[in-house]
């Protein structure tokens, strides 16, 4: 079955799709620079490879040019560079993540930490009760679920945690700071913009229900 979106609902697309290389290469300029290395170009080019191969990709291609779906005067206004040199800051990622830690209440460490270590066993769990519907020949609540989860952020993060199942507190140390970074990422937001709708992120299809409650703890 082909879950790609109707062509019409994309704005635009990349000249050329990305590959593993360009996640990398985007990834170690990020880490070295922060924001300064990204664009909103380059972020909606990237997302597109998230979704299947040759198919529309609505919410990729607003990023990538724009958000052309927008009217002329808000395009025209946008400082959408700008905000991701805020969020990401100028700097190595690294030297950040390590002031991170250093400053972050150890209430909001402990809430991280405890949800970066539960979420190989959730990701296992969401494939697990998937086969089995499927070996049962009865698709429900875990094959919607799945269907959900291969958009967006929840894609993304199921692939990154069935990597990694078995952790090490120090794997798991960072992929708290990296939630915690996100969530302060998504508060300066609501600060800098509060005018943007922020309820959207409250859809399944952007990301699944425990991150947004962690986001907006």
């Amino acid at each position: 079955m082909d879950w790609s979106w109707p062509a019409e609902l994309d704005p635009g697309r990349s000249d050329s799709r990305l590959t593993g290389s360009d996640w990398v290469h985007t990834g170690v300029q990020a880490v070295l620079s922060g924001g300064q290395s990204l664009n909103m170009g380059t972020l909606g080019a990237l997302a597109r490879t998230l979704a299947p191969a040759d198919g529309a990709a609505p919410l990729a291609g607003q990023i990538e040019y724009r958000w052309p779906i927008s009217p002329a005067e808000e395009r025209g206004n946008a400082h959408d560079d700008e905000v991701l040199l805020t969020l990401f800051g100028g700097g190595d990622l690294r030297d950040q993540a390590r002031d991170l830690a250093m400053t972050v209440p150890v209430a909001e460490l402990r809430d991280a930490f405890q949800l970066a270590a539960w979420l190989p066993g959730w990701a296992d769990n969401v494939c697990a009760a998937v086969e089995r519907e499927i070996a049962a020949g009865q698709p429900g609540d875990a094959a919607k679920e799945w269907i959900t989860s291969t958009f967006g952020l929840t894609r993304l993060l199921l692939a990154t945690v069935l990597r990694d199942k078995n952790a090490s507190p120090a794997s798991t140390a960072v992929t708290a700071l990296v939630l915690i970074f996100v969530r302060n990422a998504v508060r300066t937001l609501r600060q800098l913009v509060p005018s943007w709708n922020y309820e959207v992120l409250k859809n399944p299809l952007v990301a699944p229900p425990f991150l947004i409650d962690f986001f907006d703890h």
